[in-house]
């Protein structure tokens, strides 16, 4: 047997998921009880993001076709119901950018339908 392959450690793509929930988990958990300048909250976050783009890089077995037939309607609104669910000010400079990344993306990583020969 190849040393290599020996040594081989696979990931497990349900792992990452967790670890990057729990760390983004921690971060905002830390960040509402801590405060912004614990150096917890930051590490927290940083490793979650990053955990978080692995998880969206390695390769899905199944992927789940409810996700790019999501309505406007249901975006908005699941944006609306968070908003009003903090119970805090909102600032607007925040918001309305990450709304603006979330429909670009949403576009862009939307399946698009696949032209069947007749």
């Amino acid at each position: 047997m190849n040393q290599s392959s020996a040594n081989a450690v696979t990931i497990n793509r349900n792992l990452v998921g967790g670890i990057t929930i729990a760390m983004l988990g921690g971060a905002g958990f830390l960040w509402l009880f801590a405060g912004t300048q614990n150096i917890w909250t930051g590490a927290c976050l940083k490793v979650g993001l990053v955990m978080g783009a692995l998880w969206m890089a390695l390769p899905t077995f199944a992927h789940h076709r409810s996700l790019g037939q999501t309505s406007w309607v249901m975006v908005i609104s699941f944006v609306a119901l968070a908003l009003l669910l903090t119970g805090r000010r909102v600032d607007f400079r925040i918001i309305l950018p990450l709304l603006l990344g979330i429909v670009i993306t949403t576009l862009i990583l939307r399946p698009r339908d696949k032209i069947r020969p007749k």
